[in-house]
């Protein structure tokens, strides 16, 4: 027999005497059988562990590959390093070369905000991290640079973040909901973009260590004793700490425990070790925040909403602990059964609370507060003009929502209903101990539905601005809120036995819901922190599936059981062209496929064309120059072309952005704008395209309480099936939409402001032989309320010529521009249209980019074009139905003599403070 054979046979009789018993040649005792049954059910666990960390980490490893795809696309051609993928993270690689140059940071940095400066404090521990982790990567490999370093960093605290995303969910639940999590989380779409390579700014790190710091203060909870929980307590604390040093995003961690130790603690279920760890929580965080790296003072703090609700939290554990469970005041025996302790100590601590802060900071401080509050419910990240202008910072509707969490499976947003389903589950599991559970789930139901759809669609009654909108979405928080103190109240009067049902509901519970409750008014209130939402989305959606999968194993009929089992699965895994007629993709494989795909083709937003210009301003512009422009470009001028700028995206004084926009890019002269630029000791003054589409938004940031250079620019396009002959005349017509931005009257026909608008332009061109043409006046189709009414317009610009015709008239321009084919090629010189209003024409702006410095009636003699019409990228054009055109840099020659009062240029560089309170009534 051969050894193998003989392996075999063993085998076979240890199995065959496993399950052998009671007989004489294999008698075993029950002691025996039980080790071994023993011994094969933890084999069996261990191996179960080993199966779910193999299925962990191949979550995370083909996530993090899918997210390093875009490496390849983010590269500076002009300089062979790599480069950031958005525009915030220019700064951090600025910084993090430094450091790796230097050796440290410098404590103030004059190359922004020109002439103030701005401290970087702010960036020091977000900076640092980036350039550890480029030491760490470099020690291994000196072929990685700190670009590289730089691009990979969100790739890496994703990874991170998901190890302890699932850490955190296998605490709260189990396995297979931590997993389920994990892989949605991995791959919904509203996650990707900031954890992607190249998107190297705060959030990938943030909502690392939110996680970090969720996780250690849930272990802690869990721990028997007062010294465990304090350690984890005080773990958390630090990692809280770090996220607020890392990112803004941990007012929401803030709010996240202090609300779910705030209702624990109503609830009488507190113990003196909770009540113990919290407040190390808090001094930990406290701590890293003010003294290791002292971003914020104590000051800071205690004025914040948020964190100001942490202490406030930790003033009325105190209050409960010394008065109550120690009995200080000997108040224990005559309040105990008359009312919760908890709502005595909660009174006791609002009365000391109220005391304390109206001698410190005076009564006033509480109608600010509580506008705050109703403030950071309606708009959790502003609401005035600059806010209202900044994409990311728009508020979404629910059908939003539906964009970015899809697929729709059968016309249903899947993934969507699912979390809510799952978020209605988790409640019923709460309450399902109380005889009124289904009542008070449909009360939830109901609160929930109005909380979200609230803000159903901009062309909805709910449009998430009018009075009923804003009365169910408060109203519904208020009434669901109220009748929780009505339950809890009549309980406790009335029901003990329902009382005592709520101090069983599980921990857990009531922190997950707080969770989801504080992230809907999150996601509700920016588009940006739909990426924070994402989190519990994906928790409450694998709690929905694997409570269903749950309840489907208790169907007895074995055809129902089975039929829910492969919807479920359908929904989750179908995949992309099966051929089962009708079935959609399920979410899995259409969420990979979207994350695949995007990651593939996402590119620099710092294009070839801005790097190109970088080159160029390195080479050729004094180091020492100073550049104006909107604030959207600063970190590329600042990293890419290595200069000083006066605005960047960090926003640090508005004010600067409403002279920007009003006495720079708006003004009505250049002696208006020159005495800004002054001021701020600008050399250069840069406009690219981009700005055609941001007026908007710069002229409604630079207006008066009256609007008076809010204006807009659109897009006309040649319809040449419209075009009239005539023996030596062509009228072309160019057809479009702009809608009126100024009152108008035309042979006493009034045309009201917003009311009516200009639908086509007639251009009339006259044929003088030899190829040349003469431009007649122009022709505005006005339309109001259906009826067409032509009106002369006054200007035309084609081919770097202004023609103004006299007499009476619309007061705009039509500059006529080239669309360019599929591949960048000239398609038709003449074949669209830029329609500039009255108030387009008196800005700076336009003169010097749209008009080309060609208007006689205004003086830019002052900026002398440096860059930008080198013919190296296309000129100003219609390409792909979006507006192309130059990189224009200008150097400031101010007059000689020019020459700006002490008294403006104190103003000119003034704080927020100078903002007019206009600028804060979006109304």
């Amino acid at each position: 027999m051969s050894e193998e054979d003989q392996k075999r046979e063993e085998l076979i009789n240890k199995v065959k005497g496993f399950f052998k018993s009671d007989s004489k040649e294999n008698s075993e005792s029950s002691e025996d059988l039980d080790q071994k049954r023993d011994e094969l059910l933890t084999t069996l666990k261990e191996k179960k562990n080993w199966i779910v960390y193999i299925l962990l980490a191949i979550i995370i490893w083909v996530s993090s590959n899918v997210r390093l795809q875009s490496v390849k696309n983010l590269i500076d051609t002009t300089t062979g390093k790599h480069v950031p993928m958005a525009l915030d993270p220019h700064l951090f690689l600025k910084y993090a070369k430094y450091i790796v140059e230097n050796g440290s940071l410098y404590v103030h940095d004059a190359t922004r905000f020109v002439p103030e400066g701005i401290s970087t404090i702010k960036y020091v521990f977000m900076t640092y991290f980036i350039v550890y982790l480029y030491k760490i990567m470099h020690f291994f490999n000196p072929a990685v640079t700190i670009e590289y370093a730089d691009i990979v960093y969100p790739v890496v605290t994703f990874a991170g973040a998901m190890v302890f995303f699932f850490l955190l969910v296998r605490k709260l639940f189990d396995d297979k909901i931590a997993l389920l999590a994990t892989l949605f989380l991995a791959i919904v779409p509203a996650f990707l973009y900031r954890t992607m390579a190249g998107f190297s700014d705060h959030e990938s790190l943030g909502i690392m260590l939110m996680f970090m710091a969720m996780y250690f203060y849930v272990v802690g909870w869990q721990q028997k004793t007062t010294k465990r929980s304090i350690i984890y307590g005080s773990l958390a604390g630090i990692f809280t700490g770090l996220m607020g040093l890392a990112w803004g995003g941990w007012k929401f961690l803030i709010l996240i425990i202090s609300i779910f130790i705030l209702i624990e603690y109503f609830f009488d279920k507190l113990e003196t070790k909770d009540t113990y760890q919290y407040i190390a929580w808090v001094v930990f965080f406290v701590l890293a925040t003010t003294t290791w790296i002292p971003m914020f003072s104590l000051k800071d703090l205690f004025g914040s909403f948020t964190t100001s609700i942490a202490f406030l939290v930790v003033f009325m554990l105190l209050v409960d602990l010394f008065i109550f469970k120690k009995d200080l005041l000997k108040l224990k025996h005559k309040i105990q059964g008359k009312i919760p302790l908890s709502v005595a100590s909660f009174c006791i601590s609002i009365v000391l609370g109220l005391v304390l802060v109206s001698v410190a900071l005076g009564p006033t401080v509480f109608i600010e507060k509580s506008t705050e509050i109703t403030d950071s419910l309606l708009h959790p990240l502003g609401n005035d003009r600059w806010e209202l202008t900044v994409a990311e910072q728009a508020q979404p509707y629910f059908t939003s929502w539906v964009e970015q969490f899809g697929p729709s499976w059968f016309n249903l947003p899947a993934y969507l209903l699912l979390f809510m389903i799952g978020s209605i589950l988790l409640f019923f599991n709460m309450v399902k101990a109380h005889k009124q559970k289904f009542i008070m789930t449909i009360v939830y139901i109901l609160f929930l539905l109005g909380f979200v759809m609230s803000r159903f669609s901009p062309s909805s009654t709910f449009n998430g601005v009018n009075n009923i909108s804003i009365f169910v979405y408060l109203g519904s928080l208020v009434a669901f809120v109220l009748l929780a103190i009505y339950f809890y109240f009549n309980a406790y009067y009335k029901d003990k036995s329902e009382y005592h049902k709520i101090l069983k509901w599980d921990k857990k519970y009531i922190f997950v819901f707080v969770w989801f409750i504080i992230m809907i008014v999150a996601a509700r209130g920016a588009a940006r922190l739909l990426f924070i939402f994402a989190p519990i989305t994906a928790l409450m959606a694998s709690y929905a599936i694997m409570q269903f999968f749950r309840m489907s194993l208790g169907i007895k009929n074995v055809w129902a059981k089975y039929s829910v089992i492969i919807v479920l699965l359908l929904i989750l895994v179908m995949p992309q062209n099966m051929i089962l007629s009708g079935i959609p993709d399920g979410i899995i494989p259409t969420y990979y496929n979207s994350i695949d795909a995007q990651a593939q083709g996402s590119g620099p937003s710092y294009t070839p064309q801005w790097q190109q210009a970088g080159k160029w301003v390195r080479e050729n512009v004094a180091e020492d120059a100073v550049f104006g422009h909107w604030w959207d470009y600063g970190y590329w001028v600042q990293n890419g072309f290595e200069r000083a700028t006066v605005l960047d995206g960090t926003n640090k004084n508005r004010f600067w952005n409403y002279l920007m926009g009003r006495n720079v890019l708006t003004a009505q002269s250049q002696t208006e704008a020159l005495e800004v630029l002054k001021a701020h000791e600008t050399t250069h003054f840069l406009i690219v395209a981009d700005e055609i589409g941001k007026y908007t938004a710069y002229s409604s940031i630079g207006s008066d309480k009256d609007h008076d250079r809010y204006s807009w620019i659109t897009t006309f396009s040649l319809n040449e099936q419209a075009t009239q002959e005539t023996r030596n005349t062509t009228v072309f017509m160019y057809q479009g939409g702009y809608v009126l931005d100024d009152d108008f009257i035309w042979e006493g026909k009034a045309f009201p402001r917003t009311q009516g608008g200009v639908g086509a332009v007639f251009v009339p061109m006259k044929q003088l032989g030899e190829g040349q043409v003469e431009i007649q006046q122009p022709t505005a189709a006005l339309v109001q309320n259906g009826q067409r009414t032509d009106v002369p317009l006054k200007c035309i610009y084609f081919n770097g010529r202004m023609i103004n015709f006299p007499g009476e008239g619309f007061p705009g321009c039509l500059r006529i521009i080239p669309t360019l084919d599929n591949n960048g090629q000239l398609k038709n010189a003449m074949g669209a249209g830029l329609f500039v209003s009255g108030e387009g024409v008196k800005a700076l702006w336009t003169n010097l980019y749209v008009f080309e410095q060609n208007n006689p009636d205004y003086d830019t003699s002052a900026f002398k074009l440096i860059y930008g019409e080198d013919g190296t990228y296309a000129p100003l054009s219609l390409f792909r139905g979006r507006i192309v055109g130059p990189i224009k840099i200008w150097e400031i020659e101010y007059p000689a003599g020019f020459v700006l009062s002490e008294e403006k240029r104190a103003y000119y560089n003034g704080p927020n403070s100078n903002l007019p309170d206009y600028f804060y009534d979006v109304n």
